[in-house]
């Protein structure tokens, strides 16, 4: 499987609590791609438990996609059939407790 990943720096102004994103020394607002694992049916509820694997930041919506798509095509049959995915942005309800999953990298 060839990666498609890229630098992608946060930045954290303490004084004011703001936090920007920067890639290539132009300031971005990054895509988050995550991808919801399906783990158990629950055959009284018709419902999908499911897991969210945050896989990472990415420059464009597009390559957001294509990182999610590529992960869901590596889960087993049964799973890849049920699972869903995301990409959000900063904001979105859930981006900063994914974020905070992801591997940190030090520069």
């Amino acid at each position: 499987m060839q990666s498609n990943l890229q630098t992608i720096l946060q930045h954290s102004n303490l004084e004011n609590g703001t936090t920007c994103y920067s890639h290539a020394g132009r300031i971005i607002n990054p895509f988050l791609s995550a991808v919801a694992i399906p783990e158990q049916y629950h055959a009284d509820l018709a419902a999908q438990s499911c897991s969210w694997q945050p896989l990472g930041l990415h420059t464009s919506e597009q390559a957001a996609r294509a990182a999610c798509l590529t992960f869901i095509a590596t889960l087993p049959p049964e799973q890849a059939a049920e699972a869903g995915y995301s990409i959000m942005q900063p904001g979105s309800p859930l981006f900063d407790r994914l974020l905070a999953r992801l591997p940190q990298t030090s520069c």
